[in-house]
């Protein structure tokens, strides 16, 4: 009986030790996710979050900081920012065109990037709130396999009657591309002249 009951107690010992560096091992990585974690950076942004999930992990994996987005179409991104003036909660609001955010430009607080001088000239911020990420061209996608024998050369080519109801387009209050279009199409309907346009 002896014999069974000091088995009996070596065996509640290893369980109740194991159980304690189990227990302490838990407790130490959540120490260290914490302190991973304890830094936040929160970041709005319109651009599709494939793009962003590389730049963020590898930001994440070079500092320890851990990185939030919201995601939304610039204009309603804006909209947010500017309802949170009293009590920010955006760190960085990473996309949007320069005539979308140059109008907005006081919701901002000034800051120069260590890398300014490795920009072309004019891309430069010489606003001081407006850091160029990337150049991205305003284009026309055109479904080859619907659109038959209508040419598109531009955007007075939208203006055939053939295509109506068939051309999508974001609300440029919403989207800082579809502002983008917007801005480009009084510019190439006025031949230059938004005004015309």
């Amino acid at each position: 009986m002896k014999g069974k009951a000091s088995i009996a107690i070596i065996l509640f010992l290893i369980v109740i030790m194991t159980s304690f560096f189990i227990i302490r091992s838990n407790a130490s990585k959540r120490i260290k996710n914490n302190e991973i974690q304890g830094e936040e950076l929160v970041i709005y942004s319109a651009h599709p979050i494939e793009l962003l999930r590389p730049l963020i992990q590898e930001f994440e994996s070079r500092t320890g900081i851990w990185v939030r987005v919201k995601s939304g179409g610039t204009g309603e991104l804006i909209n947010q920012i500017e309802s949170e003036q009293d009590e920010p909660v955006a760190d960085i609001l990473w996309g949007g065109s320069l005539s979308t955010l140059k109008p907005q430009m006081y919701l901002f607080e000034e800051y120069i990037s260590k890398n300014q001088e490795f920009i072309f000239d004019e891309f430069k911020n010489d606003e001081g709130m407006l850091t160029r990420f990337s150049d991205v061209p305003s284009v026309l996608m055109i479904n080859t396999d619907l659109i038959g024998d209508i040419i598109i050369n531009g955007y007075q080519d939208l203006l055939n009657l053939n295509l109506k109801g068939s051309i999508a387009y974001c609300s440029p209050s919403i989207s800082s591309s579809a502002y983008e279009h917007l801005i480009n199409m009084l510019y190439a309907m006025g031949k230059g002249n938004p005004q015309e346009g």
